[in-house]
Parts: structure tokens; sequence; C-alpha cells
């Protein structure tokens, strides 16, 4: 996907969706695994967000003035 056209819209689902991982690995903090989840969660949506910004940026250079 990377490089595509989709590749945004594909980014920003996945955003979403992690997003919605983490408050529902949130309510169930006391249950074993869930602060392991968590940290997974939160490392996978740091890269998609990382990866947005790359797109910004590449967006903002592309754009002529």
């Amino acid at each position: 996907m990377r490089g595509l056209p989709q590749e945004r819209d594909q980014v920003q689902r996945a955003a979403s969706d992690y997003k919605e991982a983490m408050e529902l690995y949130q309510s169930i903090v006391p249950y074993p695994g869930s602060s392991a989840g968590i940290a997974r969660v939160q490392t996978s949506l740091d890269s998609v967000n990382t990866r947005l910004q790359e797109l910004d940026a590449g967006q903002a250079m592309a754009v002529p003035h």
C-alpha cells in the first residue's frame, strides 16, 4: 500500500481502529494482559501517526505555491 493513492485512507482507518482498541483495553485494565495490550496498541498507534505525519509532509511539499 505504501506510496499508493489509497495509503492515506488505509492509515487513517488503522489509526481509528487502534484508538478504539486502546479504549477497549483501557476499559479492562484490571484483567491480565490488558497492560501489555495497551503497550502494543500504543506502539502501533504511534507508528501510524508517524506515517500520517510523513504523508502530510509529502503532500505539503507536492503542492505548488
